[in-house]
């Protein structure tokens, strides 16, 4: 080997076949219905508890964690509890909850 790694095989495209089918094969979906199905039905895998999403007010950086365990996504609620400059998205099969510029240090959150 010449040191460098070999590129993982792509699986093939089936676009082409897609592009090829008449409009009346697929069934027509009005916006309001799709974004109800897909933007507020949202279903999180089964080995994962919870995703937590936070932007930065400042700098808009976003970042991401998933959980799969409650007592690793409250320790993390703890750290992310000390900055005032995140807004936070708790997101769980059940509910979305919605934390901006607050103070968790006298607070618990109830998963």
């Amino acid at each position: 080997m010449n040191g460098k790694k070999k590129r993982k095989k792509l699986y093939p495209h089936k676009w082409v076949l897609y592009k090829a089918l008449p409009a009346e094969v697929f069934e027509p979906l009005p916006f309001d219905v799709f974004m109800d199905w897909r933007v507020s039905g949202w279903v999180l895998p089964d080995n994962v508890f919870c995703i937590i999403r936070t932007t930065h007010t400042v700098t808009k950086k976003i970042k991401e964690y998933t959980y799969k365990k409650p007592s690793f996504a409250q320790k993390k609620m703890e750290q992310l509890a000390s900055d005032p400059d995140l807004e936070i998205c708790i997101t769980t099969n059940d509910e979305q909850l919605f934390y901006k510029g607050f103070d968790l240090t006298d607070e618990e959150i109830n998963f």
